[in-house]
């Protein structure tokens, strides 16, 4: 819904609309593949889908860890967008262009991609059946190392902390621009701003993602510090950690559509829009079926009154028939009586003349 609403012409114009529709994607993608990761999925399945094979094991966490990846930098790219639109309003039509803006996500996932493919040397199939993304052996416990803290930082680390330089500043502009804009409009009708919604929607998607994305990084950090994977360790306090970190970290993936809606009139209304489109086709449809029945009736009804005039006409005509025939013979009995008469007539005339 996102993709489509992001672009419909309503919104393609915009650079954050670009940004929008690959942040949904790389939550799809992530939200599709987050079940087979789940140990009651394989375990009623009866086997592990991603270890069928090394190859597919190695290329599932690669798409995994890139889209996740991709996920945070282009929230960032969002924040970002919004921090040169309230702090130098004057210079965004030259920084966030649509060229410099498909440039940086293309350059995101070449990056991103190229990292955890090299990051897949560590994912591999175990002597149980099992595909698991980290797994190190004696001779590579330091380079291993090396790619966590790089990973974990390209994640989650880095972009949290960009994420809370910008948001602050961003905040602080508003508002003063804010106390501005009403000491300039006193008296005068104010206007919808529309700047301020859409800065304080992709405000919330920074917001989400640094309050539901910070647990699971910090478990990593953690359990990274202690010598044992997040995901392995038997830890009590780290398998709490990572019962609740989990359900949150879907939860960032899963919500911003959710905020969309919930911040932005103009997403909403265009999503408004488009579920009532297609309820109005599903009427236009059953009203199309039920003038095709109607008429169908009617043309049924219409045959049936021509076969009972038809039928009525016959019948009138078989009895004016016989009527013209019965006539026709009373007319002839008739002439014939006149006629008898007739020859009748002068005979008794001859009597009369004859008495006289």
């Amino acid at each position: 819904m996102t993709v489509i609403v992001m672009s419909s012409h309503r919104f393609r114009h915009t650079t954050c609309s670009l940004i929008l529709i690959f942040l949904s994607c790389s939550d799809t993608a992530l939200i599709l593949m987050q079940p087979w990761n789940k140990p009651w999925i394989i375990k009623m399945l009866g086997v592990d889908i991603r270890a069928l094979s090394e190859i597919g094991c190695k290329i599932f966490f690669v798409f995994r860890r890139t889209a996740k990846m991709s996920s945070s930098w282009l929230v960032v790219f969002v924040c970002f967008e919004r921090f040169v639109a309230v702090c130098f309003p004057l210079n965004t039509k030259l920084i966030c262009t649509k060229r410099n803006t498909t440039i940086g996500i293309a350059t995101v996932y070449a990056v991103m991609f190229a990292y955890t493919g090299a990051w897949s040397i560590f994912s591999k199939v175990t002597t149980t059946g099992k595909c698991v993304p980290y797994f190190v052996e004696s001779g590579t416990v330091t380079l291993g190392r090396a790619f966590m803290i790089v990973g974990t930082s390209l994640y989650a680390v880095i972009p949290t902390v960009l994420l809370l330089v910008m948001t602050p500043v961003i905040v602080h502009r508003l508002y003063q621009q804010r106390n501005r804009r009403k000491q300039m409009v006193q008296g005068v009708d104010k206007k919808p701003d529309d700047t301020a919604r859409i800065t304080t929607m992709l405000l919330s998607i920074t917001t989400a993602y640094v309050i539901l994305v910070s647990p699971i990084w910090i478990g990593h950090n953690v359990a990274f510090a202690r010598g044992e994977t997040l995901f392995q360790s038997s830890d009590p306090v780290l398998v709490i950690l990572r019962q609740v970190a989990q359900p949150m970290e879907q939860l960032n993936y899963s919500i911003n559509f959710l905020l969309y809606v919930l911040y932005s009139r103009s997403f909403r209304q265009h999503v408004a829009k488009l579920l009532s489109c297609g309820r109005c086709s599903l009427r236009k449809e059953g009203a199309a079926t039920n003038k095709g029945s109607r008429t169908t009736s009617t043309l049924k009804q219409t045959a049936e009154t021509n076969a009972t005039l038809t039928t009525a006409a016959q019948t009138s005509g078989n009895s004016g028939s016989n009527g013209v025939l019965e006539n026709d013979g009373t007319d002839s009995n008739m002439q014939e009586q006149q006629d008898v008469e007739t020859q009748q007539s002068p005979a008794e005339n001859s009597d009369v003349a004859n008495k006289v």
